[in-house]
Order: C-alpha cells, then structure tokens, then sequence
C-alpha cells in the first residue's frame, strides 16, 4: 500500500491540513451561534448586545469551515482516483508476470473482479467512505416536521434552502450521473482490454508482448482517471456550494427569526430550540452501521486485489517466464511500469536475439511434466524429442496423447517436473524470456488476434522502432501469407480493423494474419498447431510453401496428411509418451503400428506408395470448406508429399517405443 500512496503524499498531506482547517472551522460554528443566540436572549431582556458581530463571525467561519470541506473533499478525491489507477495497473502487471498454472487454477472473472470492482471498494475507502458524511434520512424527515410544529414561517424558509440545497444537489447528481456513466464506460473499456489479454495470455506469452498490452491497459485506465478528476473537482464544488447553503439557511433563520421575536411572533425559548434543531436537521451525520459495514467490506476487497497485485510467480532457471521481468525490459520516460520489479527474482542475462546466433535446434530431453493444477497426472513421461535446425518435425497422436503439451512446454509456458528443453543446448529456463520470445514464433490451430487493424496483429509483439516492424517487412509476410489476397479486396487494406478478437474475419482469414505474424518476425523456430487448418487446399499450399521456405526449424502439431507427409521426421505421441518416430513412409512401414492404425481409421491408408495415386472415394465426397473460399480444404496430394522420400533424415530408421 505504501508504494501505491507514496506518490501521492502531497495531496494528501493537503488534505490532511484541509482536515484539521475544516475541523477548527467547524468548531468556531456552534461558538458563535451560541454567542449570536445569548444575545438576542439578552435582548429580549431589555439587554443592548450586537447580534451583527457574531452573525458575521458564524458567516466567516462556516464559509472556511465549507471551502476547506470542499477542498478536502476534493483533495482526497484525487489521491483516491490515483491510487485505485496505479493498484489498477499493478494488479494487471503483475498478473502478465505470473506463471501460466496460476491461470488454470483462478477463472477470468474472478480477476477482472478483482481489477473492477475491488479496486473500486478500495477507492471507496480513500474518496468516500473516510471523508464523505452521509445525512440520515430518518432524522432529516424527523427534524422537519418537528421544525414545522415550532414555527410554520420559519420552517418554510428553511425548507427554502433545503429545497435550494436540492437544486444544487440535483445539478451535481445529473453531472455526476453523465461522469460516472462516461467513466464507468472507460473502465469497461479498459477491463475489455484486460480481459481479451488475459484471454489470450498464452499468444502474449509466446510473443513477448506483456509491456505492450500493459501499456494499452495503462492508457485505457488514465483515460478514466481523466474523468474521475474532473468529477472529483465537480464534488468539491458542490460541497462548497452546499456549504454556503447550509450557512445561509443559518444566518436567515436567526435574521427572520430574531425579527420574529421582535414582533412577539414567537419566544426567545422557541427561536433558540428552531435555530438547534434546523442546524441538526441541516447537518451532516456518518450512518455509522452502513458506513462500517462498507469499511469492511473494501477492507476484505482490498486484501484481495492487494493478493493479486503482490503475487510472485513460480520458476526454476535463471530467468523469469515474463518479458516483464526481463533484463531486455525498459522503461519509457513516463515509466511505462507500475509494476515493483525488485520484490522479484532478479533475472541474471539479457541477450537480444539480434546479437545472437540461433540455430533453431530443439531438444526434450527425458521430459516429465504434470500440470499444476493436476499434479498427480502425469502430462509426459519421460519424453525425449529433438527438432534439428532447419528441420520440420511433426507431432502426432490421439487427443490427449502431450501433443500440447510439448507445444506449451517449447513456449516455456510451464516448467518441466524432470528433464529439460533447450535451444541450442542450453536451457530455455536460462534464456531471457524477451529473446526466447523472439527466436520462437507460435501459431495457433485457432488464431488468437487482438482488437486493431490488421497490421497491428501482423506487427504484434514487435516493438515501433523494431526493423522487423517496417511496413515493407509486413506487407512482404502479408504476401507470402495470403493476408493480401482478402485485404486487397478490402477499402482500407491492411488497416481494415479486424474487430475484438478478430470477430471481423473468417477463421481461414485469422489464420492468414497470425501465420504472416510468424513469417515476420524470422525466428529461428516456428511452432505450429494444425495452422491451415481453417484454409483452402490452394490457400493451404501456398502458405505451407512459405512457411517451408523458410530457415526455421518447424515444430507441427499435425492433423492433416499434406502436412505430416512433408515432414522431415514424426513423432507419434500416445498416453504421453513417444509410442513411434520415423517418415511417413517409414512408419506406415510399421504392421499394426499406432501411426499406421491412425491413418487407416481416418481412410487416408495407401495401398501403394505412390502419391500420385487418388484419394479413396470417401475421402473425395467428404471436402471441408473455408469461411470464404467455397473450394475443399483436404487435399491429401499435397505436393509437398514428395519430399518425404527427399527428406535429410531419410536414412534415419523406424523406431517403435
């Protein structure tokens, strides 16, 4: 909590002064009432004494007594606003740094609760429930009436200024309806940037794009901080003017009243029991049991969001999971960060990939793994799987084999139980998450794309001033991609806005737009679940050329044919474990073996081994069909089938597990 107030320690320290100002203000008030009072007593009496002076004494003091209210009221309202902006932003910051198990065992709206409303509450404990007074209905009602049994006159001309307090309050309620609505719809906005990144935490991940969606989440949440500074200093103007009100009310009700008393209207007794009991009725009283109660319950809101904001994620290795944690991190001149960096281990190395050569070897190296959330169930056991550089190397198996699991293992999106995965031979837990982001590209069977334009998700995790980033580059990877094909064809091109989660696009097109995301960034791996999945047979090929063109070594979740056959080696994944490597051929080659079985039971088996031979018929009357181009997706005839015999690990013989 200190390192969330500290910066604000003039504004509250000023608020404090306002306090005590206020306060002895306040205390003057019923001084020169009572002084106002024993003299127009006295003079009832026959008793010459000036009712002026202490009338203008009460008048002073209740005016400091409603302007250091006002000020008070605002001061805290600012210190309040900032402090909920930088839990804000802490929260998510360090929810971008925390390691991916923490995810699967805490659901999404229970964090963007925790980002909305509890950080709310604990404002509420700063700007209101501390320093706001909440008038008491019951006793307002109660004081009315009784007003009107003393004196029907004076009683009207209080409710005057009750009624005039109304107006005021109902000009300062309509504005704050119209603020609160426009911030609250800020904050919606910035809890849909929260959400979608949380959503897609595991793309951000891949591509070492935290600081980029913290820094969208940091302008969304300064735009509401915006508004609630300006309704924090339309409420302290409204206090001042309902302060003046309320000492106006005063000052005519002992006017009118000791003119009342003058005339005989009323007795000295009845003006001094009106003039107590319409300050009591005007005065403003905590609800000490719903105030209390609201205390509480932002107490044990604000422990919860302070949970979150205070975290540390769990890793072995001498880097963190996080590019926000990264030594490669900087922090803009505005201090993009709220984010206490030095309550985390330090990370120990920084090198850029850009000054480092890569092979793109892969290796897993008698892997075991089990899920955070399901520790007793063994993901992979004891797995070992090498990917040469420059290789393409396809994972196969039934649902439920590893296959993602050795995917999100490469992503150093978990940590291993036993065993290691390397690039190059060293260690991935030992690289900085910054470089590993970007010698790894990841491409999702279902593309996860973010709210922007085209090029935006093509540039994604790349810094502005990043060469890679240049519009050339994008437009090239966009090419090769197949993006132009559908953007040309659009009126803003690549600057076409693809909607919240791409929502604006076909699946097939998504997928376009992240693979090109990949060709961009020229890693040194690239990792692909099924990617053309969603594409056309025509589509699918050219893209699977582009991507086969290139020098990374290629790590393929595959599903279909044309892709595994064009791999260099297979790994056929069962129970978590490497049941078969080998070619295709190789593997067909295998009598009764699982890869062999997974191909006849999908009617893809090959009596022959020539690819030129057609498809079985079921096959030919079963196209599946892209979004947007009404053509057959499956096209077993994949020309790239016959590089399997040209393969370089060709020589390399079957095994069986």
């Amino acid at each position: 909590m200190r390192s969330l107030v500290g910066q604000d320690v003039m504004p509250l320290a000023a608020a404090a002064i306002f306090l005590v100002l206020a306060a002895l203000a306040d205390v003057a008030v019923p001084h020169f009432s009572s002084t106002a009072l024993n003299a127009i007593v006295a003079n009832g009496k026959g008793e010459q004494r000036s009712v002026a002076e202490p009338v203008v004494g009460l008048l002073v003091a209740s005016t400091l007594a409603a302007i250091f209210t006002g000020l008070r009221g605002a001061a805290f309202w600012l210190a309040g606003s900032r402090v909920v902006s930088r839990l804000r932003r802490a929260m998510f910051e360090n929810l971008l740094a925390q390691d991916l198990g923490y995810f699967d065992a805490t659901s999404r709206g229970e964090l963007t609760s925790r980002l909305s409303s509890d950080a709310t509450k604990v404002a509420d404990v700063v700007s209101f429930n501390l320093n706001i007074l909440a008038r008491q209905t019951i006793q307002a009602v109660g004081g009315v009436a009784y007003l009107f049994w003393l004196d029907a006159r004076l009683a009207t001309l209080a409710v005057s200024f009750m009624a005039l307090a109304g107006v005021l309050t109902d000009v300062y309620g309509r504005f704050a309806r119209a603020t609160s609505r426009r911030t609250q719809d800020a904050l919606a906005r910035a809890a849909a940037v929260a959400d979608e990144s949380l959503e897609n935490v595991r793309v951000v991940r891949a591509l070492g794009a935290e600081d980029r969606v913290a820094a969208d989440y940091a302008r969304a949440v300064a735009a509401a901080t915006a508004l609630q500074r300006r309704h924090g200093l339309g409420y302290g103007a409204s206090r001042v003017a309902l302060g003046l009100a309320r000492a106006g009310s005063t000052a005519a009700i002992l006017a009118c009243g000791e003119l009342a008393r003058r005339s005989g209207a009323i007795t000295s007794e009845t003006l001094v029991a009106f003039v107590f009991y319409s300050a009591f009725v005007n005065s403003a009283a905590f609800d000490v049991g719903d105030q209390w109660a609201k205390v509480e319950e932002a107490l044990g809101a604000g422990a919860a969001a302070f949970d979150v904001a205070t975290r540390t994620p769990t890793w072995t290795g001498a880097n963190p999971p996080s590019a926000l944690l990264s030594k490669c991190t900087e922090l803009d001149s505005d201090g993009l960060l709220v984010l206490d960096r030095s309550r985390f281990p330090r990370a120990t190395t920084c090198d850029p990939p850009e000054k480092t050569a890569t092979t793109g070897r892969i290796d897993l190296e008698s892997v075991t793994f089990s899920y955070p959330s399901r520790p007793d169930d063994l993901a992979l056991d004891n797995v070992t799987i090498s990917v040469p550089s420059g290789a393409k190397v396809a994972l196969v198996g039934p649902s439920g084999s590893g296959k993602s699991t050795v995917v999100r293992l490469v992503l150093r999106q978990y940590e291993t139980k036993e065993g290691r995965v390397s690039l190059d031979g060293i260690d991935i837990r030992d690289l900085d998450q910054r470089g590993l982001s970007r010698r790894l590209a990841y491409v999702e069977q279902e593309p996860r794309l973010f709210d922007g334009t085209v090029s935006d998700n093509v540039r994604f995790g790349l810094a502005d001033d990043d060469p890679l980033a240049a519009d050339d580059n994008v437009i090239d990877a966009a090419r090769r991609a197949g993006v132009l094909e559908f953007t040309d064809r659009l009126p803003d091109g690549l600057e076409t806005r693809v909607g919240a989660s791409g929502a604006f696009l076909s699946g097939g097109q998504k997928a376009r737009v992240a693979i090109a995301r990949a060709l961009l960034r020229r890693p040194a791996v690239i990792v692909l679940d099924e990617p053309t999945a969603a594409l056309d047979s025509e589509s699918e090929r050219l893209v699977q050329h582009a991507i086969d063109a290139t020098n990374s070594s290629k790590l393929v979740v595959a599903h279909r044919l044309s892709t595994i056959q064009s791999s260099d080696l297979i790994y056929c994944l069962r129970d978590g474990t490497v049941a078969e490597k080998g070619t295709h051929q190789q593997l067909l080659a295998i009598k009764g073996g699982l890869y062999a079985s997974m191909v006849k039971k999908q009617n893809l088996s090959y009596a022959n081994d020539d690819p030129s031979s057609p498809p079985p018929q079921s096959e030919q009357q079963q196209p599946q069909q892209d979004d947007d181009d009404n053509v057959p997706t499956f096209d077993e005839h994949h020309p790239d089938a016959q590089d399997a015999a040209r393969s370089p690990l060709a020589g390399v013989g079957p095994s069986a597990h």
